[in-house]
């Protein structure tokens, strides 16, 4: 059996290691918060294909190399279902600093060092 260790509190919730059930259900909250967020963002019809190129590296981790907007836009709303919580925590505040996506009023919990 392992022993759980506490960390603080995030946001009115425990932090433990290992992640707890509450923990588990808060970020899955956020997570599809984020997740409509992302895929509205990838929506938005004004953005360039160097702009959908800036954004898809916090999606995919990679760009693309063809310029055909709907391209990218397909491969980009295929990957957000499969986005992890943890990449979502390191990657959607730099969506949010690049406009892209509106900030949220509560955040991933557990995920701070």
């Amino acid at each position: 059996m392992s022993k759980i260790k506490i960390l603080g509190q995030e946001h009115g919730i425990t932090i433990t290691r290992p992640f707890s059930k509450e923990m588990y259900a808060h970020n899955s909250k956020v997570a599809t918060i984020m997740k409509e967020n992302i895929t509205k963002a990838i929506n938005n019809r004004k953005h360039t294909a160097d702009a959908l190129n800036e954004m898809t590296k916090s999606i995919t981790a990679y760009t693309f190399g063809t310029s055909n907007r709907e391209e990218i836009r397909k491969e980009m709303l295929e990957e957000v279902d499969r986005l992890q919580d943890w990449w979502l925590a390191l990657e959607y505040p730099t969506l949010v600093e690049k406009g892209f996506c509106k900030e949220i009023a509560v955040g991933m919990v557990g995920f701070k060092k």
